[in-house]
């Protein structure tokens, strides 16, 4: 089977968890973007969710499908993020972080009650930071509150609005 076509397989099983009436994260990339599309046609047939895009261009992506979306200011609490990953081993541990919605993606990911990881074989490595493909980044001044007993990243202003294109705000490698 071709690596799109697997793709495409992943997003069909994660849509599996996705129930009427859910606050779903959504995520960025290649594997991601067609979850959302399968998303996008389950809401034309009456599918009922509210959603919270990890980048830009998933806010972009949803919107043209008319999927909701809703800010975590509006909606701090998620029950469902599903995104991909960069790098799987062998006992599903993975690495996330190699494109640049990375940050927002780890928020959507604190805020949500359980995250379903989407990936084909072209994600599987030996070793776990072997890949080319994965950055570590490193940003400053991230504090944590708490809200309802939960913990949840805050991004101060001065932070968010540094730097910033179609995924939405970055860090500095």
């Amino acid at each position: 089977m071709e690596q799109d076509a697997l793709k495409s397989v992943a997003a069909e099983k994660a849509l599996e968890f996705v129930q009427s009436g859910m606050r779903l994260g959504l995520g960025t990339g290649s594997t991601a973007s067609k979850f959302v599309a399968l998303l996008g046609a389950k809401v034309a047939d009456g599918l009922e969710v509210k959603c919270v895009a990890t980048s830009e261009a998933t806010a972009q992506q949803a919107q043209s499908l008319n999927i909701p979306l809703v800010t975590l200011d509006e909606d701090p609490f998620l029950d469902l993020t599903i995104d991909g990953a960069d790098e799987i081993d062998s006992e599903l541990r993975l690495i996330k972080g190699g494109g640049g919605a990375l940050l927002r993606e780890k928020i959507v990911a604190a805020a949500s009650e359980r995250m379903v990881v989407i990936a084909d074989d072209s994600k599987k490595v030996v070793a776990l930071g072997a890949s080319a493909r994965t950055q570590s980044r490193r940003c400053p001044r991230i504090r944590r509150s708490l809200h309802r007993g939960r913990r949840r990243t805050v991004l101060p202003r001065a932070l968010r609005d540094r730097s910033y294109d179609r995924s939405g705000p970055r860090c500095r490698p």
